[in-house]
């Protein structure tokens, strides 16, 4: 999400320094996009690259609104400001690739 990252791993893998996901669940994930790949068009793996960046990008929700709560809670308001902008831009990102996702896959508003 920073391509300006300090940290190379993160901007290598085109997402934010701390986010993360339960190997468990990117694990099923993977198995279940791994099993229709096949004989499918170009707009299907399109398709299925934004569902992965959709699952990626909101992986750092849950950690970033603990962070939240509990810098509210400690009366830290950078802090708070610091995770919600996070919170923001997950969702941000989240969003406007659902959206070409729902473009792509003829389901939209």
């Amino acid at each position: 999400m920073n391509p300006n990252s300090k940290n190379p791993a993160a901007r290598e893998a085109g997402r934010a320094p701390n986010s993360f996901c339960l190997a468990a669940e990117r694990s099923e994930h993977t198995q279940a996009s791994a099993k229709t790949q096949g004989n499918e068009t170009v707009s299907d793996v399109r398709a299925a690259l934004l569902r992965d960046f959709v699952f990626e990008a909101l992986a750092p929700l849950e950690s970033d609104a603990a962070a939240a709560r509990l810098s509210l809670k400690n009366d830290d308001d950078a802090g708070a400001r610091y995770h919600l902008k996070r919170i923001v831009e997950c969702i941000k990102a989240a969003a406007s690739t659902f959206r070409d996702l729902e473009a792509l896959v003829g389901r939209g508003p």
